[in-house]
Order: C-alpha cells, then structure tokens, then sequence
C-alpha cells in the first residue's frame, strides 16, 4: 500500500515514451522517499543534477571508500522536476501491474500527483559517492489514503534493529532488468538443479538428439536407473530432490523429474573431458543414440524465468513480487564487498545494507527396502543468491513486520551486482542512518 511509481519524462524531448519508472514509497500524504539515482537520470535528457564538490581528503574508510573534505555546494537537481515527475500510485489504481502504470498518463481516470520539491541527499555523486542515494520528493497535493490500498509505511526509530535480520523486498525486477541489459541477457539455471546459476548452453546433446537452450521436456534425472525406479516406485518423489541410500557406504542424488515452468537445459563444466558431461567441444560430431552432454545429476539445471526476455509487457516485470531476503551483518557485508574491483559495489556498511536471498530447500532421504523405498528422513540446505537477490528496483523498498504486523522501511533500493550467480547481491541505503535528514527534510 506504500508503493508509488515514479515516471520521468522530458516533456520537451521529441520522443513522447516514458524513459524512466524508478520505485519510491509514501512516508506521509505528501512525501515520497526513493532514490537520488533514479531523479539524476542520466538517460533522460535534461535531467541534470549539479554535484557536491567535496574533494577527498586523502583518508580511506574499512572498506576502501575515500574520505572527503567539506565541499562549498550540496548536490541537487538542476531541472524543472515539476514537469518532468509524475507520480502513480498503484493503491488507487487497483492495478500493479506494469503496463497499465505505464499508460497512466493516458488515462482521465488515474489521478497523477505532480512536485513541488525533489530533494536530493547532499553528499550523493553518481559514480563517485553512491551510498548516499536518497531523494524526497514532495507532491502538490496529499494523496489519500485507503485503509488496505493506500497508506505510508514506518520509518525505523534509532534502536530498530536493521542488520543480521530477514526482510521483505518489493520490486517488478527493474534492477535485473537492467543488470541483464548490461550483461546481453545470458540465460542462467536457477538454484533447483545441480548446477546452480550457471550460464546455459546455446545447444547440447540428449540421447542422441540436438537439443537448444531451455527445454519443455523431462528433465535428466531418470538417466539413473535407481532414480529411474524410485521415481516409478513413489510418484511424490517425482516432484522432490532426493537422496537414495543404495548401501551403508553408497548413495546417489536424485533430482526433480517432472517438467518444470520454464524448461531446463545443459551447463557446462571446467575441466570436463571429450565426451564427458558438461564437455563443451565441438558438436558437430556424429554421436550414438546413447550419448547425451548431460548425466542424471551434474551439467544441467532449472532455467530461470529471466531467460524469456524483458519485453514491456513482459509477465517477468509486470507484476510487483516480493522476495524474502537475508541482511547481512556488517562484517558479512564487509567481507563480500571490500575486495569488488569497482569502488561502486564497496558497500558503505554503516550506512547501507548489504541484501540476499536465502533459500532452504529440503532433500527427502529415501532407503532401499527389500523391493520398496522407504522415507527415512530430511536434509535442510541453505541455498544463496541467484537472480531473485536482484527482483527489486531503484528507489525499491527493503522492509520488515513488527509485531504488531506495522511495516518499517530498511532501506531503498540502490544498485545491484552479479545477478546471474550465488554472489548476487543488492545494495539498499540504509534509512536508520539517515534518519535526521529525512526529519529535517519534511519537518522544513
């Protein structure tokens, strides 16, 4: 209910097609927190910001961002945001989805809230000091308010406890729309097969047959004949990974053997050899009827449902998902990022929050039993990363329930990196530690 939708357009330019929809969330009837990324937007024509000044200062921070001096200007926006802004909220319209936002300006019936103020952080410098990627936008007009379609969301006090925590992030997956722009859109597997958020292969060999990328056909897993009976033996295996107990000292992993939604397709492996499994040569060769480039447990896995495009209407970033992720803790996020080649993706840990997604998948242990197969237990396997770490979006809201079952904002969504693997990881600005420039903001 605190979603609003930020559509950016220069009304001069001579393409009438909204360039930009960046994510923000209603803190009160009249301001809108989101991020200064999204309002200094560098491909919409016009849309300048004039940048702090400050010079470093020669002193670095734990995790490699430089120290800066006192500058002699604030950064703020350098064009007229009262006609280029137009705010959508998607709680009066009934209607997330996308496309439909898209049009609101078409629309006599969809209320559009026009600015008075864009207040972009001070100390925020694209591409030189991100983590403070903070703008409040104040409307024209209070929006109002509908008990379960329209009202703010809490902003944390100074003891909220924000880090080491799981959260809820919102988003159409713009930020892996556009991380997958920047990276030509490669297909992944997801996290359900046995390899885990690897690049697909354009072609590979099943049985014998020319296969191409994602596949609507079984999967592999009944290569194995003992996965084979199992799967005949106890259909509500079929849909289950597993691992059959053979002997005291032998056993083998089953996965999945139904279709799945979007198909799978093979992987490759380093150091695989010719004619091996996840061997990725020459397939002009003439192979038997027998040969396949994948085996029942290694060299393919699950397509992710980003490998079918990012058109407009596009059902992957049409409809507003919410993901359970993981806050790392300081050190965590310290670790993962002090070491990444471009300062940008060094996370300021004291003032933003570095976020994951978790997964627990459950492994069905199965034994051997005279002619049957027997349930003898569960394993529980954390599974990190992949695609959906990045399903948020600029401006995007990181938040938790209390007890009380309020929502409180962590944060807002900044920038993303390594979406395709298990080091996926999102960067969202840490609302605790802005807490004060916000007050002053709206309090001013």
């Amino acid at each position: 209910p605190w979603v609003a939708v930020i559509l950016i357009e220069n009304p001069d330019a001579s393409s009438k097609e909204i360039d930009s929809i960046c994510t923000g969330s209603i803190i009160t009837e009249n301001y809108i927190l989101t991020s200064a990324s999204c309002i200094c937007n560098e491909n919409i024509p016009g849309a300048n910001c004039v940048w702090n000044d400050a010079k470093q200062s020669g002193e670095f921070h734990a995790n490699g961002h430089p120290k800066y001096l006192p500058g002699t200007q604030p950064s703020r926006v350098d064009y007229n945001f009262h006609q280029f802004l137009q705010i959508v909220i998607p709680g009066l319209m009934r209607d997330f989805r996308l496309s439909n936002i898209r049009l609101a300006e078409l629309s006599e019936e969809i209320v559009l809230f026009r600015t008075v103020e864009a207040n972009i952080h001070p100390e925020f410098v694209r591409s030189k000091r991100p983590e403070a990627d903070l703008c409040i936008i104040k409307l024209e007009s209070n929006i109002p308010m509908v008990p379960g379609h329209v009202s703010p969301i809490c902003l944390p006090g100074p003891d909220t406890q924000d880090i080491g925590v799981g959260a809820t992030l919102t988003g159409w997956g713009t930020f892996l729309k556009q991380y997958k722009g920047e990276k030509e859109q490669e297909c992944t597997t997801s996290g359900d097969g046995p390899a885990r958020f690897k690049k697909c292969r354009d072609a590979f060999i099943l049985q014998g047959d020319y296969m191409e990328k994602c596949v609507n056909i079984a999967p592999p897993a009944d290569l194995n004949e003992e996965c084979r009976k199992l799967h005949t033996s106890a259909p509500e295996t079929q849909s289950l990974h597993t691992r059959l107990l053979l002997s005291k000292s032998e056993s083998v992993n089953c996965f999945p053997s139904n279709f799945s939604q979007y198909g799978w397709c093979a992987t490759c492996i380093d150091g695989a050899q010719n004619g091996e499994p996840g061997d990725c040569g020459d397939l002009e060769n003439d192979y038997d009827e027998e040969y396949s480039s994948v085996s029942h447990d290694s060299a393919w896995g699950q397509c992710e449902r980003h490998c079918f495009g990012f058109e407009r209407d596009s059902v992957n970033v049409n409809f507003l998902d919410e993901v359970q992720v993981s806050v790392l803790s300081k050190q965590r996020c310290l670790d993962r990022t002090a070491g990444a080649l471009d300062p940008l993706y060094r996370a300021a840990v004291d003032r933003e929050l570095c976020v994951r997604i978790k997964q627990r998948r459950s492994t069905a242990v199965y034994r051997i039993s005279g002619t049957d197969f027997k349930k003898s237990g569960n394993r529980i396997e954390h599974i990190d990363g992949g695609p959906d770490t990045c399903q948020g979006d600029p401006g995007g809201s990181l938040y938790q329930l209390d007890d009380a079952r309020r929502p409180y904002l962590f944060g807002v969504g900044s920038r993303v990196t390594n979406c395709s693997d298990e080091t996926a990881l999102a960067i969202y600005v840490r609302i605790k530690h802005y807490l004060n420039w916000i007050h002053h903001i709206i309090k001013k």
